[in-house]
């Protein structure tokens, strides 16, 4: 096959893979393939690559989630979006390099470096989420998003139908911000509405809580130290 001008286009570049590079047992390190196919070149003409990154050794294995080296937020942080390394280190201070280490031998995460000769130039350049784990956030945020919206609705409806007999309760439907927050005020104001009662908090964590992920001693703490929730109380 020739192109329009009548030449034959090169052969993309094969993966060079840095094997003499050992410092990271588990990590393979190697020079991304730039989008043309081909490698820079030196003056003699040989592949000369300027960027490697770190993966893990078996890059067609699916990406897992090491348990408990991050809490969800983080972990919704560093899977969204690639990260510049300044930003990394501004989240995660000295322990950044050991947990981006950690996601890149899981599969998760690549790490981007400068070549210095043969070395990898220090520190990082950037840290690279899975496609798949950053496509999987979107999608969860979107649908939190969604979500937010429809409870949102619910909010104001409620709040209406409060606002005679019940306005602080009104009140406090129409200025809570937060999602968990919200959702927690509309279980609390629907009860006020349908005339159930609970003889403590507990009571009422207890009646709402077999539907979510966390135990009944987590949402407990977290509404006791929710100042704003007591109004719909």
């Amino acid at each position: 096959m020739t192109d329009t001008d009548g030449t034959v286009p090169e052969e993309p570049d094969p993966e060079i893979l840095l094997s003499w590079i050992r410092d990271y047992p588990g990590i393979i390190p190697y020079a991304p393939l730039p989008a043309s196919g081909r490698y820079p070149r030196d003056s003699k003409g040989r592949p000369r690559p300027r960027l490697a990154r770190l993966r893990a050794a078996d890059p067609g294995k699916a990406p897992r989630r090491p348990d408990g080296l991050l809490s969800d937020s983080d972990w919704s942080w560093v899977i969204r979006s690639e990260h510049s390394w300044a930003g990394v280190t501004s989240k995660f201070g000295a322990d950044a390099l050991r947990i981006m280490l950690a996601l890149a031998a899981a599969g998760c995460v690549t790490i981007g470096y400068t070549l210095n000769g043969n070395a990898l130039a220090q520190p990082p350049r950037r840290v690279y989420p899975h496609p798949d784990l950053t496509a999987a956030e979107q999608e969860r945020r979107s649908r939190r998003r969604d979500d937010t919206s429809t409870m949102r609705a619910r909010a104001e409806q409620l709040a209406s139908a409060l606002a005679d007999d019940w306005p602080d309760a009104s009140r406090a439907l129409r200025g809570i911000e937060h999602p968990d927050r919200l959702l927690w005020a509309l279980r609390a104001a629907t009860d006020l509405a349908e005339g159930r009662t609970h003889d403590s908090l507990r009571a009422f964590v207890q009646s709402h809580a077999n539907d979510t992920k966390e135990p009944v001693a987590f949402w407990l703490r977290w509404l006791r130290v929710t100042s704003h929730f007591d109004p719909c109380l």
